[in-house]
């Protein structure tokens, strides 16, 4: 009766470690593949930082196509968009 309790909690101490062993290989392939997104983002980004003067990204006009990006405009859109996505959505009390 004993060597069946034993060989059974083997079985499961052997089944809970190739679970955590899967979880954890999960986990740090998450974190591996937000820090390989974070590195590509950054790459793709610090030139325009060299390319463009502080005053054009800080400034209050955004027109892409005479390469004006001010950044002002982008976050009242993305504020607008926010605003209007939660009050749609949101109950109201």
């Amino acid at each position: 009766m004993f060597a069946r309790q034993k060989a059974g909690e083997a079985h499961a101490d052997w089944g809970e470690f190739v679970i955590e062993a899967f979880i954890r290989v999960l986990g740090f392939s998450t974190i591996g593949f937000v820090l390989l997104i974070f590195l590509f983002l950054l790459r793709e980004g610090v030139p325009i930082f060299y390319k463009m003067p502080p005053s054009n990204l800080f400034g209050i006009q955004w027109y892409p196509i005479f390469d004006l990006f001010g950044t002002l405009p982008l976050l009242l859109g993305s504020a607008l968009v926010t605003v209007t996505a939660s009050s749609s959505r949101c109950p109201s009390a």
